[in-house]
């Protein structure tokens, strides 16, 4: 869970029946209304703001492909290429920005995170 900046939205994370699996959803405070934004495949990541308000970093995993078995987040599989992407406020997840992906190293899980001055640092 976290606030932007300007204290206007909250995003926050829902997973379901104990799963590891986190979908952001983002709310308006003011007026508790549930934006459209709806981020999946969310998992072991935290929810950065940057100091415009505008969107924020998150980390995720590569969607399944179209046939592939995905367990509730009780499976006990390794999940490859973590990955961090910038989120807009008000647009799709398909339009996210991916920041970072360690082709490399697969099993390396990563965190981006706003500082004070605003710039951003990778944390591996």
């Amino acid at each position: 869970m976290s606030v932007s900046e300007d204290a206007r939205y909250l995003a926050y994370g829902l997973s379901s029946s104990g799963s590891d699996w986190v979908t952001i959803k983002v709310m308006h405070v003011e007026d508790k209304t549930v934006e459209p934004d709806t981020l999946s495949w969310v998992k072991f990541s935290s929810i950065n703001w940057t100091h415009d308000n505008k969107g924020f970093f998150y980390c995720r995993y590569p969607a399944p492909k179209e046939g592939e078995n995905i367990d509730a987040g009780t499976e006990t599989n390794t999940n490859l290429y973590h990955e961090l992407y910038y989120h807009f406020l008000g647009t799709d997840q398909s339009e996210d920005i991916l920041c970072w992906r360690d082709s490399e190293n697969p099993k390396f899980m990563f965190r981006g995170s706003v500082t004070d001055d605003g710039k951003v640092s990778l944390y591996v």
